[in-house]
């Protein structure tokens, strides 16, 4: 009795063990995003969760919380401009307790293609990212991912509608490139 017990717990603890090995072979990445003033909070936001879910979801990686890493940059006193330096990414990732940070820059522009026969607006979003190993403050991986949000002529999508549409597309693209690299 006792020892099918004992094999019983020995299992259930390599379970454990094996499960939390799972969870930590996975590079945790903390996501800093700035805008070049085009994005508002609300666009910031949903391009934030967006790339989130979607980096996620291919299971590459694990995501630091946002509010940490918001509360670390605001106690450490850190700007958007020194994301672009692999150094004090690295330093900030290693705050966080990150092993990679993904810097992103990201505007949107609106297009209006009114004319007499014809209105259509259409939403780009682009962005310019650097992935920074915390360990080596080296980049590993740095581009660019662009997202396109149509309204078709006498079609009746709100500008918001094209907008979110360009930001998911933006944050799939960039999603994708950060997955495979």
């Amino acid at each position: 009795m006792r020892r099918s017990l004992f094999l019983a717990t020995a299992g259930s603890m390599y379970a454990l063990v094996s499960g939390a090995a799972l969870a930590t072979s996975q590079p945790r990445l903390a996501i800093n995003l700035a805008s070049d003033g085009t994005l508002g909070s609300r666009e910031t936001q949903r391009f934030l969760d967006s790339l989130t879910g979607k980096i996620l979801a291919n299971h590459r990686f694990q995501v630091v919380d946002r509010r940490r890493l918001a509360a670390v940059i605001a106690e450490q006193g850190f700007s958007n401009s020194d994301y672009a330096d692999p150094q004090t990414a690295a330093a900030l990732g290693k705050i966080v307790g990150a092993s990679r940070i993904l810097h992103v820059e990201a505007s949107l522009e609106i297009d209006d293609n009114t004319g007499q026969l014809v209105s259509d607006r259409q939403a780009d979003v682009s962005a310019s990212f650097q992935l920074v190993g915390v360990d080596t403050a080296r980049i590993i991986a740095a581009g660019t991912a662009e997202g396109t949000g149509e309204r078709r002529p006498n079609g009746n999508t709100s500008d918001r509608k094209i907008i979110d549409a360009a930001i998911d597309d933006c944050a799939d693209d960039l999603a994708q490139q950060v997955g495979s690299a």
